[in-house]
């Protein structure tokens, strides 16, 4: 079964372009792919940061030494990998800068 994630950096929660492009690519890949799983992720709804002081401490500290904090900035970090590896097709909604 193919797996489609379509990730948003839109700014805006509705109406942003790069998003409602995005949404009718992925309509048509679901008809060109009947069954597919959509996987949807938001940088601004899932509330996914930028990299910071405490995320990349998380990174390059040994897991046998992490705080509480740093083992759930890993394991999320880890998840949204494996959401990625497991995508067949992805699209990518770049919102403007």
């Amino acid at each position: 079964m193919t797996t489609i994630l379509q990730i948003s950096s839109a700014a805006r929660s509705q109406g942003a372009q790069s998003t409602l492009l995005a949404d009718e690519l992925v309509a048509k890949l679901q008809q060109s792919n009947p069954g597919a799983t959509l996987v949807k992720r938001s940088l601004l709804a899932d509330n996914l940061p930028h990299l910071d002081d405490a995320t990349l401490g998380a990174f390059f500290t040994p897991a046998d030494q992490r705080t509480a904090e740093q083992i759930a900035i890993n394991a999320r970090s880890e998840a949204l990998i494996a959401e990625l590896q497991a995508a067949d097709i992805g699209v990518i909604a770049r919102g403007a800068i």
